[in-house]
């Protein structure tokens, strides 16, 4: 921890390091990885990377790695270019927009950068839409991004009747819905694991 606090205070490389510091350093205080990450400012599945880079390549998996190539930016003609396109359709999901940008433009954003840019064109950005993926039996793909706690139940029923005879198990994210009593009573009467990925 100490030697840590010495990096932090005459770090003289990469200006870009010192947040990724603090970072380990907080971690090693306790801080889970997603508070860590958020009070220096960034996501964290960021966070998430630093440290996996710090346990794998220590100080030097915290230096930036640049690829180069193309910018992370469209250009204004690109995003003329992308107005058009996506004027082609009424609805489009925020994944929907970052794969166009990806395969016409060779252009990666973030989904929340791409919901900025569907804001500030004025594009009805529809919900994204999870499959769930059947190893045996009949894959469907009804859930939305925002369900109620019934819409939840009424896609677990579905699932069942799509599956009568199985044992299911369902990996759920951590959205308030999911964890409803409802749900969980629901499952648990229909031969339903729910599985939750850690926050």
């Amino acid at each position: 921890m100490s030697t840590l606090k010495k990096r932090i205070k005459h770090h003289q490389g990469l200006p870009e390091v010192v947040p990724r510091l603090v970072f380990i350093q907080l971690r090693y205080t306790g801080m889970s990885v997603v508070k860590a990450a958020k009070s220096i400012g960034v996501s964290g599945q960021t966070g998430y990377n630093w440290q996996e880079r710090w346990n794998a390549d220590g100080l030097e998996g915290l230096v930036p790695r640049y690829a180069g190539g193309r910018p992370a930016k469209l250009t204004a003609d690109q995003k003329a270019a992308l107005l058009e396109r996506l004027r082609e359709n009424d609805h489009w999901t925020t994944v929907e927009a970052q794969q166009l940008i990806q395969s016409q433009f060779g252009v990666t954003y973030s989904l929340d950068q791409v919901r900025r840019i569907l804001k500030s064109f004025g594009t009805k950005i529809r919900a994204n839409t999870f499959a769930i993926l059947a190893v045996n039996g009949t894959s469907i793909a009804t859930f939305r991004e925002r369900s109620k706690q019934e819409g939840i139940r009424e896609v677990l029923r579905e699932y069942k009747r799509a599956n009568p005879n199985k044992r299911l198990a369902i990996v759920l994210d951590n959205f308030s819905s999911h964890h409803a009593i409802l749900v969980r009573k629901y499952a648990a009467g229909n031969n339903i694991r729910l599985a939750y990925l850690p926050p």
